[in-house]
């Protein structure tokens, strides 16, 4: 394995759509690590993680990816910033050389977790099928702002009405 191993990291921290997680006691994980309180109560209950990985390695010539929901959801101890269960993961490795598209990519899977109508489709999607039609139907409702041209200071308001995510 080995030289100059590179790799980046985000968390989300997401509340499942039917709010059963338990979170584990704190004394198990202050052993391990310092908890930050502060951050720790802005949390709410039931909350759980999705944890995106990504890095540059120098034993692969093409990348590879893996999506992958936990039932149940795990402690993964010195992933999260805090004692949350981990619910998704989403793991890219890659060869040396393309680190910031690999980048960009694991923003953008981090952007679609935070999206509450991709959150519930990661949540019930059967297989890879189920997760690209999400990943389209979130693509077909979003609007990008090239960072040039977007004034912070002008607001665009939100849609009167979100399209249903029923079949008809």
């Amino acid at each position: 394995m080995g030289q100059g191993r590179r790799s980046h990291k985000r968390t989300t921290d997401l509340r499942p759509p039917d709010d059963h997680a338990v979170r584990p006691p704190l004394a198990l994980w202050a052993v391990e690590q310092q908890v930050d309180m502060n951050f720790m109560k802005k949390i709410p209950p039931g909350a759980e993680a999705s944890n995106v990985l990504i890095g540059e390695v120098d034993f692969l010539e093409r990348p590879i990816i893996a999506f992958v929901r936990l039932s149940p959801a795990v402690l993964l101890s010195g992933i999260t910033e805090v004692p949350v269960p981990t619910r998704f993961l989403f793991l890219l490795l890659g060869p040396f050389g393309k680190g910031q598209q690999y980048h960009e990519i694991g923003r953008s899977i981090a952007t679609l977790m935070t999206d509450e109508i991709f959150h519930d489709v990661a949540y019930k999607a059967r297989d890879r099928n189920d997760l690209l039609s999400g990943i389209d139907e979130f693509l077909d409702q979003v609007t990008v702002l090239p960072p040039g041209e977007w004034d912070p200071t002008i607001r665009i308001e939100p849609p009167k009405s979100v399209p249903s995510q029923v079949p008809p």
